[in-house]
């Protein structure tokens, strides 16, 4: 399997539904700290968020996403059980798959091979991670941006990794994020 299909069966087997993060947040924080970034988690009320940050100067480059879910319902419609990756016809099936854990392991991922190969590189690269989204989004990417506001710290582009579509996969573009 590739790297990115592990760390999102790994994301998958954690069922967090919002805003439980079920220890997603500290399996990426532990990967990236591994890697040279400086991890910090940012509790508001029952929702953890995670700042990992590579760099300490220039322009910020914000990778953004979430860990947690919504319910599964009842188990017994699922074709196999939620909280556990499986392949079926080249898909993979699970609670969070396409939304959105397989997008933040591809953004971890990212991360660790671009720290590795440019250590010194100009500029700071960061991934922001909530358990909120799915919910009532209040104590995720909204207080987050408060606590950034409060202290200073700059964001000069975030990319959202949230797999929003129309019509067909890749079809939509968004400015802008609830919250932010």
């Amino acid at each position: 399997m590739s790297d990115i299909l592990d760390l999102t069966c790994e994301l998958i087997r954690r069922a967090s539904v919002t805003p439980d993060d079920a220890g997603c947040q500290a399996l990426l924080g532990e990967r990236l700290a591994r890697c040279g970034f400086t991890i910090e988690n940012l509790r508001f009320g029952d929702v953890d968020n995670l700042w990992a940050t590579h760099g300490s100067s220039g322009p910020v480059l914000v990778l953004l996403g979430h860990t947690d879910v919504v319910p599964s319902g009842p188990e017994d419609r699922w074709s196999s059980p939620p909280f556990e990756p499986t392949i079926r016809e080249g898909h993979l099936h699970g609670r969070g798959a396409a939304d959105m854990k397989s997008g933040v392991a591809a953004m971890t991922l990212a991360l660790e091979s671009f720290v590795t190969q440019n250590p010194d590189h100009a500029g700071t690269v960061a991934l922001l991670v909530t358990s909120d989204e799915e919910g009532a989004s209040i104590d995720g990417v909204k207080r987050v941006v408060e606590e950034f506001r409060r202290r200073g710290q700059r964001v000069d582009w975030c990319l959202v990794g949230e797999p929003s579509s129309q019509a067909v996969l890749g079809d939509l573009i968004r400015v802008g994020r609830r919250g932010s």
